[in-house]
């Protein structure tokens, strides 16, 4: 008898590990999340630039927030959606090489912008 509990226990632990975790109906899409943590980045980077002495988590927080606004996006969902990743890193290490080659092109374009002369 207690075999078969013990079997039936360790079949339950089986299936359970091997259950899909599926992206949540009220995650944020792939493509929006992207350019939200790309929002994210410059905004801090430019917090980090402006207050090089002394970082104020309530001016990081408002910045942040700031773009959860742009993107209509609650705090709850942008948290649903970090931690679907956090438990997928081959997938979230995907979406961060997207955020920084985003990142990259708008340097460039930046940094041409800046050398090319200006016309008369």
């Amino acid at each position: 008898m207690i075999k078969k509990i013990v079997f039936f226990l360790i079949i339950l632990l089986i299936i359970a590990g091997c259950r899909r975790d599926p992206m949540p109906s009220d995650a944020i899409n792939r493509k929006t999340f992207i350019d939200m943590m790309v929002d994210i980045h410059i905004a801090e980077s430019m917090y980090i630039e402006k207050n090089r002495i002394e970082l104020d988590s309530l001016k990081s927080k408002s910045m942040y927030l700031s773009v959860l606004k742009k993107y209509n996006v609650s705090e709850e969902k942008m948290m649903v959606t970090t931690l679907y990743y956090s438990r997928h890193p081959k997938e979230y290490d995907k979406i961060l090489t997207e955020v920084l080659s985003k990142m990259t092109v708008m340097i460039d374009e930046l940094q041409g912008n800046k050398d090319e002369p200006k016309k008369k």
